[in-house]
């Protein structure tokens, strides 16, 4: 069995020990660059922070911000989101050392 939820990862709490988290992070359209590369770095602080042992899952047109996950992907598709070149960037959370 499985349960799908969506939240803001920042109202997360607690641990998340067996997630496959999927998301799909703002491009830097709506926000400004800065805001954009923070809210990356900040996502791969929850991941690791509160989903270790884990797997995600990450899909982004921008590519320098997808860089700030702060996290060596297992593996990337080069995949469209209409026009834009985007990727999805699979990642096994290692616990912190």
């Amino acid at each position: 069995a499985f349960m799908l939820e969506q939240m803001p990862f920042q109202q997360a709490a607690g641990n998340y020990p067996h997630v496959f988290t999927v998301t799909n992070p703002p491009y830097g359209i709506r926000l400004r660059p800065d805001d954009i590369l923070q809210l990356y770095k900040d996502l791969g602080k929850f991941l690791k922070d509160q989903c270790p042992g884990t797997m995600a899952a990450v899909f982004s047109a921008n590519l320098e911000a997808l860089s700030g996950v702060g996290m060596k992907a297992d593996k990337r598709w080069k995949l469209f989101n209409g026009s834009l070149e985007c990727r999805l960037a699979k990642y096994s959370v290692r616990p912190r050392a």
